[in-house]
């Protein structure tokens, strides 16, 4: 009997739940619809989608916003178990006027209730000019024109796909209407740009371009330093550690070969590993031949290849080929790297010597200048009207007569000698 009792009240539940259920559908309605771009009826995913409700208030009437969505990835968007009556949608999205539709909810109905979104008209033209990788940083140029009004904003928009340009960084504007902006610390692969400007109107965006990032690490030879007849350091820098991170760095060096590698027979080519992961490294080298010229690479290697730096040059002797000024901290080449040059040459001249190995030897100063003058005893007897670096109040240059102890001043399209000289310090 209970059994029977149980069957019977189940079967009652049921009953009334579902009647209930249809009875609430019956009382309500829904609203369904496809968001499309107008020009292209391309599907717009991921819009979004408001709805309002009209009502008046003290006679007055009103929209009231009452739910949110958006369009899923086949464009379409709903809204469920709405009570009857007229409703507004609203579609906002960037770049795109903004639609608004008015529809009717009916009781135990579905409203249908497609849209079309327009572009914004704002007047801007936008494109990638170039994109320039350098290691782990990128360059992005990009160039815009306008009809109505200048953007207030422009920039570029970037991902590790065509479909989530989800980074934005905005640029600096050059000259020419044209813009830039650079990316840094980016991993190994393929990334998408899109540029984009931004006015009162709107936002236009350009074609999406593709940037690539190589990973190869990157290596510098620095100058070599110490050099002795049978003795010298050599130096290297590592720019940019590569992705994967390098397993080895060092050094080849060789008499015969002016672009040595590793791959070098050992008796043509010397390979000396650096271990450690400093940024700066060098090695001390010896039994060097006097009077001979070495080519130094230092490279750099990970598993998917290795790199080389430029190839430095240096050659053992005894002969320094400069004096010390002990008293001044001073070094001055032996020899004049000019008898005839105006300022600029003289300058670059100095700049451009490696005597020694060292490589920041430069135009004296007007003080170094009376160094050099006053040690005439050490350097030898020197002879008419040398270059200083420095200049006066009216924009001529220094110079000093070796011969007389006088400094004057002279356009630097005059001709004098030009002597280098480095600070010890340096």
């Amino acid at each position: 009997m209970r059994k029977i009792l149980s069957v019977i009240l189940l079967a009652f539940c049921l009953y009334n739940c579902s009647s209930d259920s249809a009875e609430d559908s019956a009382k309500t309605g829904d609203i369904y619809g496809v968001v499309t771009e107008k020009s292209s009826a391309e599907l717009m995913k991921a819009t979004s989608v408001e709805l309002y409700s009209f009502y008046l208030e003290e006679d007055y009437p009103f929209n009231r916003l009452i739910l949110k969505t958006v369009t899923y990835d086949d464009g379409h968007y709903e809204f469920n178990e709405l009570n009857p009556g007229d409703y507004t949608l609203r579609v906002v999205a960037e770049g795109y006027n903004n639609v608004t539709y008015k529809v009717e909810v009916e009781a135990g109905r579905t409203a249908r209730a497609d849209m079309q979104l327009e572009k914004v008209e704002t007047g801007l033209t936008v494109s990638i000019v170039e994109l320039i990788s350098n290691q782990d940083t990128a360059l992005l140029k990009g160039k815009y024109s306008y009809r109505y009004n200048a953007p207030n904003e422009l920039g570029f928009s970037y991902g590790i796909t065509a479909q989530s340009l989800s980074t934005k960084i905005t640029g600096t504007i050059d000259q020419h209407q044209e813009f830039s902006a650079t990316i840094k610390d980016l991993k190994k692969g393929i990334y998408y740009v899109q540029a984009y400007a931004k006015n009162q109107y709107g936002t236009q965006v350009s074609e999406i371009a593709q940037l690539k990032i190589t990973g190869i690490p990157v290596v510098t030879t620095l100058a070599a330093t110490n050099i002795k007849e049978n003795t010298a350091t050599i130096n290297g820098q590592v720019e940019y550690p590569g992705d994967p991170v390098y397993t080895e760095k060092g050094f080849v060096y060789s008499t015969k070969f002016p672009n040595p590698t590793v791959d070098d027979s050992e008796d043509a080519t010397t390979k000396v590993t650096i271990t450690g992961t400093s940024k700066e490294f060098s090695a001390n080298i010896a039994n060097l031949t006097k009077d001979e010229t070495y080519h130094v690479r230092a490279y750099i290697t990970n598993e998917s290849s290795t790199e080389y730096g430029k190839t430095v040059n240096f050659t053992t002797t005894s002969d320094a080929g400069y004096w010390t000024l002990q008293s001044s901290n001073l070094m001055v080449q032996k020899n004049d790297l000019s008898s005839d040059a105006e300022w600029e040459t003289a300058s670059n001249l100095c700049k451009s010597s490696t005597l020694g190995g060292y490589t920041d030897w430069h135009l004296p100063t007007r003080d170094e200048l009376q160094e050099i003058y006053n040690n005439q005893s050490v350097i030898g007897k020197l002879y008419g009207e040398y270059w200083s670096k420095d200049r006066d109040y009216s924009s001529y240059y220094y110079y000093l007569n070796m011969g007389t102890g006088k400094i004057g001043s002279a356009s630097q399209y005059n001709n004098f000698k030009v002597r280098a000289v480095r600070s010890i310090g340096n």
